[in-house]
């Protein structure tokens, strides 16, 4: 299992080309994640976030936040909530644009 451990008051960034991201270990319980697209011209790009407490597990997996953005050079979806999950992950559905690149960010405080 490869994870990043967020502790409360860290952020965290990951670029994704497509795909699932690696796990990201929550210390704390209130999440601001965001899904930033930039590129050229029209771009747009959907997720999930997804969260587990058995991350070994693959069932074990829920769909906690949905992302869909688009906008004209960048764009960017923000959720914010409270969960008891201890494990979360992005993962990329779609991504389109010239040259464009996604990033998934994810903060927490307990």
């Amino acid at each position: 299992m490869t994870s990043i451990t967020n502790t409360a008051g860290v952020d965290i960034s990951v670029f994704i080309a497509a795909g699932t991201s690696p796990i990201n270990h929550v210390e704390g319980s209130l999440w601001s994640m965001s899904l930033l697209v930039e590129g050229t011209g029209a771009v747009t790009a959907t997720g999930n976030i997804e969260a587990s407490n058995t991350p070994d597990v693959a069932n074990s997996w829920v769909v906690l936040a949905e992302f869909s953005t688009s906008g004209t050079n960048f764009a960017i979806d923000t959720v914010t909530t409270r969960s008891a999950w201890a494990y979360n992950r992005f993962k990329l559905l779609t991504i389109t644009g010239t040259s464009a690149t996604a990033e998934f960010s994810c903060s927490t405080k307990s």
